[in-house]
């Protein structure tokens, strides 16, 4: 579903200036969308949008750099960081892949 504000031409064929298109990360035409015109960040995940999360320390949903970070862990391979937008109030986890390097001898 796309964004309730959406003018209804598709993003890519449109050549008018569009506040709502440079204002988010994805389109407005983003059939990842929830009714109310948010992101549904699972599906966009699934979905493998190259929109979503692409900035370590931005938040996804409001683009602020203002991010709060909490526990960090392990988890299958991956280094998560938890946090929080200070801007907006969502809150998820970054994920790093982890690589194995080398093995070292103390």
């Amino acid at each position: 579903m796309a964004h309730k504000d959406w003018c209804g031409k598709p993003c890519g064929e449109c050549e008018n200036h569009c506040p709502l298109d440079h204002s988010m990360p994805c389109s407005p035409d983003c059939e990842e969308m929830n009714a109310d015109g948010t992101r549904n960040a699972e599906k966009c995940v699934e979905s493998g949008c190259d929109a979503f999360g692409s900035s370590p320390g931005v938040c996804p949903v409001c683009n602020s750099g203002d991010i709060e970070y909490g526990s960090s862990y392990v988890e299958d391979q991956m280094y998560i960081y938890e946090w929080s937008c200070e801007e907006c109030g969502a809150d998820g986890r970054e994920l790093y892949e982890l690589d194995f390097v080398c093995t070292r001898i103390n």
